[in-house]
């Protein structure tokens, strides 16, 4: 992976002329990007927030089905 970076991506045309500053990387940007610390670090974050992402759906989800059964519950005692 580390060699795979080291090799400047060639940008589309279109992308280049839409986004002249997206060309030329700084310096700084490109040791951040090449670091292997920083690629732990955005890795964990990633981790992190596909975590809270899952946690928040599954928990809307299992909330979802509890109403519904909840509701299923009350309609047949009242008929």
């Amino acid at each position: 992976m580390a060699q795979s970076q080291r090799q400047p991506v060639k940008l589309p045309d279109w992308y280049a002329k839409a986004f002249p500053k997206a060309v030329h990387a700084d310096s700084a940007t490109q040791k951040m990007i090449q670091s292997p610390r920083f690629m732990r670090i955005a890795l964990v974050l990633g981790a992190v927030f596909m975590a809270l992402f899952f946690g928040v759906l599954g928990g809307a989800m299992g909330w979802s089905a509890i109403a519904l059964m909840r509701v299923a519950w009350h309609a047949q005692r009242a008929a």
